[in-house]
């Protein structure tokens, strides 16, 4: 009996820090839709751990951070192109210091050229990772057209 008070008693406890880690993680990627959206390549970097590792469909797997954000940079410094994206989160799973978001990108890309946007959507898997200054960041994820 004293050990199911003693779990309760940490379930209890820990409720409030996995809502509360939910809700970071849910905001960061909305914040890294905003920034993305707005063309604030460093501000999006900053969503990605100095060790990432990606794998997106159609590109070479195992791609770093620096790979990375030189794709956005270059995307976002592309004017004849622009981008709308909008995360779709189905879940996020935190244990401890680490966290797994399943989760769909809707974008829309408008091209100069091209008078209709385009609308695809992104499957992804991201693994999040509770860094030292206390944010959450993407150490891994997978992304892959839902087509």
């Amino acid at each position: 009996m004293l050990r199911l008070a003693a779990l309760l008693l940490v379930l209890l406890v820990a409720t409030p820090a996995l809502a509360d880690d939910k809700a970071d993680i849910a905001a960061r990627l909305q914040q890294w839709a905003e920034d993305f959206n707005a063309g604030r390549a460093d501000r999006a970097c900053d969503l990605f751990a100095s060790d990432l590792v990606a794998d997106i469909q159609g590109a070479p797997p195992g791609r770093t951070h620096d790979q990375q954000c030189a794709i956005l940079r270059r995307a976002l410094a592309d004017k004849s192109k622009s981008f709308t994206y909008q995360p779709v989160i189905h879940d996020i799973t935190v244990l401890g210091d680490t966290a797994i978001v399943r989760l769909d990108w809707s974008l829309t890309t408008k091209l100069s050229m091209r008078p209709d946007p385009i609308q695809s959507t992104e499957i992804g898997m991201d693994v999040f990772r509770k860094q030292a200054d206390g944010a959450w960041r993407i150490v891994r994820f997978l992304a892959y057209d839902a087509r």
